[in-house]
């Protein structure tokens, strides 16, 4: 499994199935995709990471603001 830089969202695989892995800081530690565990579904699941990665960012620069 390829290791994603710390505090940001990964993928992983569960049974077969992906799910998505977020940090600690989270109270909910997995999101469940329900698809199984295909190239082209790491790839759907590849892009919902990124954009949970970025609204993550996003709000740590917003209450940053005073």
């Amino acid at each position: 499994m390829k290791r994603n830089r710390k505090g940001l969202i990964g993928i992983e695989s569960d049974r077969g199935y992906l799910r998505l892995r977020f940090p600690p800081q989270f109270f909910k530690r997995y999101l469940y995709l329900n698809l199984p565990d295909s190239p082209q579904n790491r790839a759907i699941a590849q892009k919902l990471a990124e954009e949970k990665n970025q609204e993550i960012q996003q709000a740590q620069i917003e209450s940053l603001n005073f």
